[in-house]
């Protein structure tokens, strides 16, 4: 009798985009306990956003969750890094791009680089901070973005083709 009462409430109807679950209380309820996990976590907090910041767009999944024989179990929200990779692709223009298998190559040093010719210093650090928020799941990319994190001030073109080859990297 509880496992029917308790299955009433869930929803089974998966949303398709935030409008429709912010719509739906069962949904608000799953976001709110998400959220609150992440509070309770100190995973994150939320900020109001600053002027002229970039801010990275997120790709929400709503899903309910299952059990082994298929039976909805409780509705929950995920971020799908694997959406959000391809969204970044597509932003940075990088869908065409061949895959390579290493996010740096092999003795690649990089310097301040004065000499060549700089690059987009706001599309660098867009790429920058979009590889970021990608290392809370991408541990194998966390020692090469800290370390091309370092040339947001001043990129130059050799900076540039080293983030590119991270989202190379990522395909």
């Amino acid at each position: 009798m509880e496992f029917w009462l308790f299955n009433s409430f869930i929803s089974k109807i998966e949303p398709k985009n935030v409008k429709f679950a912010l719509y739906h209380s069962d949904w608000v309820q799953a976001i709110q306990e998400e959220l609150n996990e992440f509070e309770r976590n100190k995973v994150s907090r939320l900020i109001p956003t600053p002027k002229d910041v970039f801010v990275v767009g997120l790709k929400w999944v709503f899903r309910n969750k299952l059990d082994k024989e298929g039976n909805i179990e409780s509705e929950g929200i995920s971020i799908n890094q694997q959406a959000y990779t391809k969204t970044l692709l597509a932003k940075f223009g990088m869908v065409g791009d061949s895959k390579v298998k290493v996010p740096m190559t092999f003795g690649t040093k990089l310097t301040p680089s004065l000499d060549k010719p700089a690059t987009n210093m706001t599309l660098y650090q867009q790429m920058i901070v979009s590889l970021m928020y990608l290392t809370t799941s991408r541990l194998d990319i966390i020692f090469h973005v800290s370390y091309y994190a370092r040339f947001q001030a001043n990129p130059r073109e050799p900076h540039m083709a080293t983030v590119k080859n991270v989202f190379k990297y990522l395909k």
